[in-house]
């Protein structure tokens, strides 16, 4: 079965953009990068904030990875369904919301 795009989930520690979820890639045992990754990808600005801030020149010394989730107004329609917090869950990374100000409470 094939998956939707939005379900798919790639690694921004590096270059190879691997991908971590649902299918992870070979390569990204042998990786020894913290997995970072944003969901759903998309947003631009927020990828290259990322990496400029978080992972150029800096060392993680983290055992597991994070998954930043775009919880902007763009996005909203995304989460109207159900189960993508059980399959970003089941993914063993944890898991970040990242809100605009339109939604924040």
């Amino acid at each position: 079965m094939m998956r939707k795009p939005s379900q798919i989930v790639h690694c921004i520690s590096c270059d190879l953009s691997c991908q971590l979820f649902p299918d992870s890639a070979v390569r990204v045992q042998y990786c020894h990068n913290a997995a970072f990754s944003i969901w759903p990808d998309g947003n631009a600005f927020l990828k290259k904030g990322f990496i400029e801030k978080l992972l150029l020149d800096r060392h993680n010394h983290l055992s597991s990875g994070f998954i930043f989730v775009d919880f902007s107004f763009p996005n909203l329609r995304r989460f109207t369904d159900l189960q993508w917090a059980d399959s970003l869950a089941d993914s063993g990374m944890h898991i970040v919301l990242i809100s605009d100000r339109s939604l924040t409470p």
